[in-house]
């Protein structure tokens, strides 16, 4: 197994969890960028890319069907592929 060697890129990708009314939950997406690069930080928020609301037993009780998983998967390779082409500045 190897070591984490605490190198990181420029920017990233952070997934948020926040609680709503109503038994909601709501997933964010949000762009960072890595302040220490090539160490491991401090990251600084950049804004948020996207956003996406769930029942709260939904997560609870982990039922999101593959597709769902899959997607948010995409998702955030597809913010990580932009990233890397296009640097936050």
């Amino acid at each position: 197994m190897s070591t984490d060697e605490k190198i990181r890129g420029p920017s990233g990708v952070v997934l948020s969890l926040h609680e709503l009314p109503g038994q909601k939950v709501r997933v964010y997406m949000d762009d960072v960028k890595n302040e220490g690069t090539p160490s491991k930080g401090p990251w600084v928020d950049r804004g948020v890319v996207t956003w996406k609301d769930y029942n709260k037993a939904e997560l609870e009780n982990m039922q999101f069907s593959e597709e769902e998983l899959a997607g948010l998967g995409a998702s955030v390779m597809a913010r990580l592929r932009a990233s890397k082409k296009h640097p936050l500045k």
